[in-house]
């Protein structure tokens, strides 16, 4: 998942000033806090709970690895 976004930006052209951006980045963190701010889209109509594997980090654009749709 957040290797292919990471690439992705690779593919796109983006230039090296770019990569001054790149940093370990905590998918297990990503992932919670996504959860958290999406919250009010499924909290009335899911259940949600997670159960997830510990992750490791990736170096990318935080920025990026979280942008919505």
């Amino acid at each position: 998942m957040s290797s292919s976004t990471c690439r992705a930006g690779v593919a796109a052209g983006h230039t090296r000033a770019d990569d001054a951006r790149s940093q370990p980045i905590d998918l297990d963190q990503a992932i919670e806090a996504t959860l958290v701010v999406a919250s009010n889209e499924h909290t009335y109509v899911a259940d949600l709970a997670t159960d997830l594997s510990p992750l490791p980090e990736v170096s990318c654009d935080a920025n990026e690895l979280n942008q919505w749709g």
